[in-house]
């Protein structure tokens, strides 16, 4: 095959016009979700930014009941406080309402999008259609619905990652120094932030020896402590935070290797809970298989690309239907033997079909960089199949939060691996084709999320606002955007520590008088008590098209692989939740 001039070319028009006009089609499509109710872990973020805002200069002083029993802060948050300060600084302005919230958390979207703009026309010659391909799939365009930390996360690592390419393509070493601040901000953001550190030391290190021995770059005192910034800065701001965090009498912890504790545990647990396999290979496998799957389903469009997968080389041809063949080999394997994931039959299709997609991005991507070999396939490869391989076998359960990260090197890499085509223009109007029927399933799963989030606000406004008027104590389980709204009305979250008391016949005894109420598709339910006696089952609405984006009776798990081994599932005969409404008996 030939190889056409992929070198970057001035677009016709100014490069931030196309930039910002990315930015403001995202925006604006986010805006249509901006009366989302808060979801999953947005009650967290929002109370904790509550609470920052309250006393900025004392993070995590305060308690919560959010796993079950009342505790400081300091023991259930997982990751450091950047994002909440960041939420603070939105409720000063804002207040605690979900529409201002949204919008502002779209704006960072969009400027996640400029970035992906700016970083691709550096790297490819087509860069709004990697753009594209990034921002409009559904592991992007959800998770942009939401005011978790993921986005946060992602704008720094995008900023750290265009001022290190900046530095390198403007020859002004200085820009790393912008890029060491940027990466410790990531890793403020969320602890995984930290892998910029070895992603942008090692392409830099690359890129200098390379372009040294090129004659292109002297290696001078001040490219020399730009890569020393890049490399210990964000190392020595999230170790500050972790002896910061030790002497506080709450806490005790270095709080980044305790969040690293908690994954290792929390995977084990629910290696107990859910009864998968305790054999290290079988959990490979199944990790494997899963992650593929939640890739798959966070892009579509790789389903799109099978017809041009018979430009791949012979070997890369035998590495695809290999791993196709896996992934059916190991779903039938996991509902087949009772030490695996137990999955219904009709659930495996779906999981093969997405693991399918994934594969497909993996093999083109792995094509793309011996296409390429230059110092740009070594940062996208790195970035791309560095995540891949933590959301695969070390975070504590496959996600697209996790996955979200990884979204926007593999679209740099399949656009490059397309402009190295023979006929390569043929083959990027067909990928510019995939982008709407992208954008459709998008579109789909966003409207499934934000009804799932919308359901128990409803109920907490309407049936439980209606209990507690008319004098009723209200209890409850569960967790999520759930809790926010069930604990604005006036409800208790039950703390299993002080609420309960163990009958070794029996079970346990709930110590309260009124009202208990368990929603279906929710975390922290267990344990059941003895003393309540159901009233009413509370089903919400049938989902619209059919489809969940978190829901364990569908296989559907977008936020947890906990939940189902694909991100979102059609499932048209399962509500979108339940809530049980017992009488606690005294």
């Amino acid at each position: 095959m030939n190889q056409p001039d992929t070198r970057p070319q001035k677009s016709p028009a100014s490069p931030w016009v196309y930039g910002l006009g990315l930015a403001a089609l995202l925006f604006v499509l986010l805006l249509l979700f901006a009366g989302k109710a808060f979801h999953i872990d947005d009650t967290f973020y929002v109370r904790v930014g509550a609470d920052f805002l309250r006393d900025p200069l004392h993070p995590y002083n305060s308690t919560l009941n959010w796993d079950g029993k009342e505790e400081s802060l300091w023991k259930i948050s997982l990751h450091p406080p950047l994002h909440s300060y960041l939420m603070a600084g939105a409720l000063l302005f804002v207040g605690e309402n979900e529409i201002p919230l949204h919008v502002v958390w779209a704006l960072l979207a969009a400027g996640c999008t400029y970035l992906m703009f700016q970083i691709a026309r550096q790297l490819c010659t087509h860069p709004v259609m990697a753009t594209l391909l990034a921002v409009l799939c559904p592991g992007f365009f959800v998770s942009a619905t939401t005011l978790m930390a993921d986005i946060s996360l992602l704008f720094f690592w995008l900023l750290a990652v265009y001022f290190a390419i900046l530095a390198r393509n403007t020859n002004r070493p200085g820009f790393l120094w912008l890029a060491a601040v940027c990466s410790a901000a990531a890793a403020m953001t969320k602890y995984f932030g930290i892998a910029l550190v070895p992603l942008l030391s090692v392409w830099l290190a690359a890129t200098i020896w390379m372009s040294r021995r090129e004659g292109k770059l002297a290696i001078s005192p001040a490219w020399i402590a730009g890569w020393l910034a890049v490399s210990c800065l964000p190392v020595m701001v999230v170790s500050a935070w972790g002896f910061y965090a030790k002497a506080q009498p709450e806490c005790g912890l270095f709080h980044p290797l305790a969040a690293a504790r908690f994954s290792t545990s929390e995977q084990h647990s629910m290696s107990e809970q859910f009864a998968l396999s305790e054999d290290a290979g079988n959990e490979m496998v199944d990790g494997v298989r899963v992650a593929l799957s939640f890739l798959g389903g966070s892009l579509v469009w790789p389903l799109f690309l099978l017809p041009a997968c018979r430009f791949l080389s012979g070997w890369l041809k035998m590495g695809l239907v290999a791993l196709l063949l896996f992934t059916i080999i190991a779903g039938w394997y996991a509902i087949s033997f009772p030490d695996g994931r137990q999955i219904d039959f009709s659930y495996v299709e779906i999981t093969d079909a997405m693991a399918f997609a994934g594969s497909i991005a993996v093999v083109i991507a792995i094509s793309s960089c011996i296409a390429r070999k230059d110092g740009d396939s070594l940062l996208l490869g790195l970035w791309f199949f560095g995540t891949l391989f933590f959301c695969s076998f070390i975070n504590w359960s496959v996600n697209v939060r996790v996955i979200l990260l990884a979204i926007f090197p593999l679209c740099v890499l399949v656009v490059r691996w397309g402009e190295s085509l023979k006929k390569s223009q043929s083959w990027l109007l067909w990928t510019k084709i995939a982008v709407g029927p992208t954008l459709l399933v998008s579109l789909i799963v966003a409207i499934a999320d934000y009804d799932f989030a919308s359901v128990g606000r409803e109920f907490a406004q309407t049936a439980v606002r209606e209990l507690i008027q008319s004098g009723e104590q209200v209890t409850f389980a569960g967790h999520w955007g759930f809790q926010y709204y069930m604990e604005k009305e006036g409800a208790q979250p039950i703390d299993f520590d002080a609420d309960l008391t163990l009958n070794e016949q029996r079970g346990y005894y709930l110590n309260k008088s009124g009202i208990m109420i368990y929603p279906l598709n929710n975390a922290r339910l267990n344990p059941r008590m003895y003393n309540i006696a159901l009233i009413e089952e509370v089903n919400s609405s049938l989902p619209r098209f059919g489809v969940h984006s978190m829901c364990g009776e569908a296989n559907a798990g977008f936020y947890s692989s906990v939940w189902g081994t694909v991100p979102y599932n059609i499932d048209p005969e399962i509500p979108v939740d339940a809530f049980s409404v017992y009488r606690i008996i005294e």
